[in-house]
């Protein structure tokens, strides 16, 4: 399995992947309101890479054997709380907006890691 999770990480092209997150969160935004995107890109680019960097980390320490599945998802549970509430206090979005646009990047990492791990991360 150590071997599996870090060739099915290096083999992810995480730049095509944070393009496509950010992608779909401005879909997301721009449903709301045009306004939304405008308020939300630059915290909504911190948050996707954020995300997929602690993800990243956490297949690293399960393929080391220093994390167990429950600790990951308990890790990635806390990023995503935090993801949300970052957008909204930096953003200055409303809870259903900042909630649509993290989703739409979650979305997005939460097929990555599946195929990386095994097992739904985010």
């Amino acid at each position: 399995m150590t071997t599996g999770i870090l060739d099915r990480l290096d083999a992810v092209d995480f730049d095509a992947v944070l393009a496509e997150a950010l992608g779909a969160a401005k879909t997301a935004a721009l449903a709301i309101g045009g306004e939304t995107w405008d308020l939300a890109r630059e915290f909504a680019k911190e948050a996707a890479k954020s995300l997929k960097d602690r993800g990243v980390a956490v297949a690293k320490s399960l393929a080391a054997g220093r994390m167990t599945e429950d600790e990951a998802r308990m890790l990635a549970e806390e990023d995503m709380i935090l993801a949300r509430m970052r957008l909204r206090a930096a953003a200055g979005l409303a809870l259903i907006a900042a909630q649509k646009v993290i989703e739409a990047i979650l979305g997005v990492l939460r097929g990555v890691f599946q195929r990386v791990l095994g097992f739904a991360l985010f």
